[in-house]
């Protein structure tokens, strides 16, 4: 398979995953991860909130959300889902870039179903920030210890 030829890695248990990599792909919220994820790791994490609220020494790339401005906004949010002012969770923006496009091209009907098209990835992130979206900044993360391990682990 793909994961196989990529060097990723699947674990029936997260004490498991601790052996495989220092890179972890998490994409569902479990108090257990921040417990097992390996020191210094990086976690790539679709689960708002991330569970790695007390594990400072941790990476943390927060993938489920974009940023927007919220002075762009017609009224201010009445409701944020939990999250801060100026963050959307990442699917949000993409229905609302996908109304963008179909208002731009009535005749272009989106269909979110399936596979994505790396070709296509480019110009919606192109609409996405032109509509003001960012995506988040993360500075690099330096860990004290690097052990070699397998690329990537992904839990949930």
């Amino acid at each position: 398979t793909i994961f196989n030829e990529k060097g990723f890695q699947a674990a029936s248990t997260l004490q498991e995953g601790m052996a495989f990599s220092d890179i972890w792909i998490v994409g569902k919220y479990d108090r257990a991860v921040e417990k097992y994820m390996p020191y210094g790791g990086t976690a790539i994490v679709f689960s708002v909130p991330h569970p790695f609220q007390k594990r400072k020494d941790v990476r943390v790339v927060e993938a489920g959300t974009l940023h927007i401005d919220p002075s762009r906004l017609d009224k201010p949010r009445r409701f944020a889902n939990k999250l801060r002012s100026y963050e959307i969770f990442a699917c949000h923006a993409a229905s609302i870039v996908a109304a963008h496009r179909l208002k731009r091209n009535p005749s272009e009907r989106v269909d979110e179903l399936g596979p994505v098209d790396p070709k296509e990835i480019d110009s919606w992130l192109q609409d996405a920030k032109d509509l003001g979206f960012t995506i988040p900044y993360y500075a690099e993360h330096k860990p004290k210890v690097r052990n070699e391990r397998n690329k990537v682990i992904i839990i949930g």
